[in-house]
Formats: structure tokens, sequence, C-alpha cells
């Protein structure tokens, strides 16, 4: 109990100010300075006095962003325009309220989360094709879930939220332990080791809830299968991680849409490698053709015609390649690339253009 209440204070300190203080030097070795006579406080303000209200209210500021900014691929700009305006109002009604003392630096996170999305939305309207908008969109994805969990602790400190939110700080202390580990080995097999640590831990924290991974799991399953056995292995900054067998596909998780397919990494020499097809069953010209039918279908805000096709294909190489290139030196490594075995199953394919 002592613990827990040592620990609930240490907290409260760090979301009201965000930093412990340290007594100077001089405070803990003066003294010969005669003791001030004892000053008089006024009372001090409850901290948590209106931190429901105030939860309740930023939460749904934070929801309507979230409902009005997709920022799926394509989209058009009458809707960018109304995911600007939703986070200026956002803003100005953040701005506007009273808040409880403990809540001010979570408050100023979620109103600098409504920022960046503002700026998203401006740099969209300068440079659609150009994915510079897309970082301020996850940045202002990445602070709003922090937000999040800022106010889930703070109202856990009030009372007014469960207290099985603590485990989550243990856990954040233990991804962050781990990834310190990592970066201070010099020992190459030590360093992937930690770092698949890093990834099965934090993956407890960032992982999405399994009903709202069904949008992806079915996008999944539209492209292996529907009898297809899906599993999911894990969550990387925005991207998740599916698995069909030996086939990885990779999905951007703030708009369920697909962003790659490759083999499933393999953590150890000795585990099965992917197997394909590579009867030969169609020619190049027509699995280009499937190329394109897939991007269309997979990345429906691309404008294939506006690219410069590469295709490639050795004599006796195993695989048929299709790339479409964003014209451009300055817009080198934007692509959309799909790699076909002869019998016409898809070996890999990346997308790197703005909005996947």
């Amino acid at each position: 109990m002592k613990r827990d209440t040592v620990r609930l204070c240490a907290l409260s300190v760090v979301l009201l100010c965000g930093c412990g203080r340290q007594p100077s030097q001089s405070t803990l070795t003066s003294t010969a300075t005669p003791l001030p006579a004892t000053p008089t406080f006024a009372p001090t303000p409850d901290l948590c006095a209106g931190v429901a209200q105030w939860a309740s209210d930023a939460s749904s500021y934070n929801t309507s962003v979230g409902d009005a900014c997709s920022q799926r691929p394509g989209q058009p700009i009458e809707e960018m325009k109304a995911c600007r305006q939703t986070a200026v109002s956002a803003w100005e009604s953040l701005t506007g309220m009273s808040l409880p003392p403990i809540a001010t630096t979570a408050h100023d996170l979620l109103r600098r989360a409504m920022v960046s999305m503002v700026q998203s939305a401006d740099a969209y309207f300068r440079i659609p094709e150009v994915s510079y908008y897309q970082i301020f969109y996850v940045d202002s994805v990445d602070m709003r879930r922090e937000f999040c969990i800022q106010r889930d602790l703070i109202l856990t400190l009030c009372g007014d939220g469960p207290a099985e939110i603590l485990d989550d700080v243990e856990v954040r202390h233990a991804i962050e332990d781990i990834r310190q580990r990592q970066m201070l080995t010099n020992d190459p097999a030590a360093y992937e080791r930690w770092g698949l640590e890093w990834r099965r831990t934090s993956d407890a924290l960032r992982a999405r809830p399994e009903a709202e991974r069904q949008d992806a799991i079915a996008l999944v399953k539209s492209i292996a299968g529907q009898d297809a056995v899906v599993v999911y292995l894990y969550t990387w900054q925005t991207r998740e991680s599916y698995a069909v067998g030996r086939t990885l596909f990779e999905i951007e998780r703030t708009t369920d849409t697909l962003t790659m397919i490759d083999e499933v990494p393999r953590d150890h020499p000795t585990d099965p490698m992917r197997v394909l097809d590579l009867t030969p069953r169609f020619t190049g010209d027509e699995l280009e053709q499937m190329a394109r039918s897939f991007v269309a279908t997979y990345a429906p805000g691309v404008d294939i015609g506006a690219l410069v096709l590469e295709r490639q294909h050795d004599e006796g190489g195993q695989y048929y390649w299709f790339r479409w290139n964003l014209p451009g030196s300055e817009n080198r490594g934007r692509f959309v690339q799909i790699a076909y075995t002869p019998a016409g199953e898809i070996a890999v394919y990346r997308i790197t253009l703005a909005g996947y």
C-alpha cells in the first residue's frame, strides 16, 4: 500500500509539470542561513476538481477529429477541408476550456495534436502528391493516442479510473528498459534478440483491440482467400503485420489499407521458408494486366497512368517485376511495385506513395 501511494504521488508530479525537480546543491548543504518564518499559504486548489467532466469533453473533441480526418488514400479535397475545420474548431474549444490543474500537460498535448492535423491539411493543399503531409498526420495520431494514455492515468490518480491502468505504466517502463539495452549492446545477435523482445513487449500497448482489426483481417482474406487463417503478428508504429502461412501482409492501421506483401521474417535460421508456386501459367503481358488490376483494387487513390512503368524479368528468373515510379528525380523512392511468380502468385507488393 505504501509503495502504491509513493508511485501515485510521483506520477501526479510528472503529469502536472512534466518532470521531477531535484533540490539544488545549496539547499542540500547550506546550514548557516537561519530558517525563515513559516510562511502562510493560500489553500491548495483540488488538483482533480472537475477531472471527469474535463476527460469527457476533451475526449469528445479527440473523437470528432479522429472521425473527420481518416486521411484515406485519394481523399477528396473537400473532405480534407472538413478535416481541417474540425481540427481548428476542436483547438478553439479546447483552448477555451477550464480544466483541473493535473490535466494541464495532457490537455496541451491534445491541443498540439489538433495543430498538427491542421498542418497536415495545409501541407496536403500545397503539395498533395508528396507524402510530407502524412508526417504531420502521423504525429497527430501519435499525440492523440498519448493523450488517451495520460487521460486514463489522470482519471486513475483522481479515483475515477480503473487501477489496472497502472499496469500500463509498468509495461511502458519495461519497453523503455529493453530499448535502452538494445541500443547499448555491440553484439549483433544480442541486438536482434533485444529487438524481438522489444517488439513483442511494446505490442501490448500499441496493438488495437481484436474487434478493431476485423477490417484489416477482411482485407487480407480478400487477397489470400476467405478460408485463409489470418494470424495477427505485431504492430510497428502505425503498421500492423499479419501472416497467412509464411506470407506477410502489412496494413496501415489508420486507414486499413495494404502497404506490403512479403515473406514473414524468420526469427531463426531453422524456421521454414516461404514456398511459392513457380509453375508457368501466364505470360508477362497477362501478369502486367493482373498487376494493374491489383493496384486499382488495393490502391484506388493511385493514378497509375501518371506513373512511369519499369518492367523486369530476367531470362530464367523466378519473378516478373512491375514497378510504377512517380516521375521526377525529387520523387526517387516513391513507387508502387508488385512481383508475380509465373503461376500468378504475388511474391512481393510494396507501395511508398503519399497516403499509403
